[in-house]
């Protein structure tokens, strides 16, 4: 690994500062024990940006950008300015949800923020931002450097490795997040990221946030009916979009307000459940049997229906004659309508 770019600071929440420190050669050490350590830890998560235009990303694109400039005073002032920017993102975050924590006798504890630019052999070129306890490295307020630096568990909080694409420009890609303990002043206040989803989380997460729905909201015939041809229609879908999907399924909704309603509460689902839009559907995370179900008919008879490409509603028609309930189903199986056809038993 190739360290093009190393600063530390402390981060002082009190009087929304940012104090840069000297760096020496045992913080390039603890960078790439940093990085190391990122993108092995279990709890490490893979993010992307949410706008890959704003604010933020402009920032860390314009400080990897100016490391890799010529050396010189634009370039320098552009960096410190980077930082600052960055500094001043954190501290911010950290002061928004320090108010929410409050009440509950709980703070955000100061520490370092350590950035830098490296090129690794794997990853490529990547920015790194790291909050990390400061008080073996510098001594209280005089903020001396202590000799030698720690990479122990304890001491990284949160990090974030970010790799740059490099075609046409260089721009931001995704990111590894490692934190000690959850933090969304970290991954959304001051980094503007969301979780990236595997196909596999996403698959198995509408799934069965739709199945709930289904169940909420329709009953009986219409719940099998619609459920089936959900899966049957799931079934043929390599890659899902999702508001496409749904709007397909529900087109014959027509001016059903209950269904209009299902079609509505089914396009949040993805905001209110968390999974995307867009992506691969897992097969092996679909139902193999198809759908059936038992409907009981009376104390002697059940009628079994089985998930294809049909309208029930087509096939039986429920009447009422005589104060009797009677359900007529049309019959395209020869033998069976002649064995029900025959003589009446007395």
């Amino acid at each position: 690994m190739n360290i093009l770019y190393v600063s530390i600071g402390l981060l002082d929440g009190r009087t929304e500062k940012f104090k840069q420190q000297t760096v020496t050669k045992d913080v390039e050490a603890f960078i790439r024990k940093l990085m190391e350590y990122t993108l092995e830890s279990r709890k490490t998560g893979l993010y992307r940006f949410k706008d890959v235009q704003d604010v933020k990303t402009a920032g860390i694109e314009r400080l990897a950008g100016n490391v890799l400039a010529p050396e010189g005073e634009a370039a320098r002032s552009e960096i410190a300015g980077a930082l600052k920017a960055a500094a001043d993102a954190l501290i911010a975050a950290e002061a928004e949800s320090g108010k929410r924590i409050a009440a509950m006798g709980r703070k955000i504890p100061t520490g370092n923020l350590a950035a830098a630019v490296v090129r690794d052999s794997k990853q490529g070129l990547c920015v790194i931002f790291a909050k990390v306890d400061h008080t073996d490295w510098f001594d209280g307020e005089s903020l001396t450097v202590r000799p030698g630096f720690s990479c122990e568990d304890r001491d990284i909080w949160k990090t974030a490795v970010i790799r740059m694409r490099e075609e046409d420009g260089l721009h931001v890609g995704d990111v590894s997040v490692y934190m000690d303990r959850p933090a969304a002043y970290w991954t959304g206040g001051f980094l503007g990221l969301e979780k990236v989803r595997s196909d596999e989380d996403n698959t198995g997460t509408a799934l069965l946030k739709m199945q709930k729905l289904f169940a909420r909201r329709l009953s009986g015939i219409e719940l099998f009916a619609r459920w089936s041809m959900l899966l049957r229609k799931m079934k043929t879908v390599s890659e899902m979009n999702y508001p496409d999907f749904i709007n397909e399924l529900f087109g014959d909704a027509g001016e059903d307000r209950d269904l209009i309603k299902l079609r509505e509460e089914l396009l949040a689902l993805p905001e209110k459940a968390g999974f995307d839009t867009q992506f691969h559907v897992v097969p092996e995370y679909l139902p193999k049997a198809a759908a059936s179900q038992i409907f009981e008919i009376n104390d002697y008879m059940k009628l079994t229906m089985s998930e294809g490409d049909y309208d029930p509603h087509a096939l039986i028609e429920a009447r009422e004659e005589g104060g009797e309930r009677f359900l007529v189903i049309r019959c395209t199986n020869p033998k069976t309508f002649e064995d029900f056809k025959g003589k009446k038993h007395g």
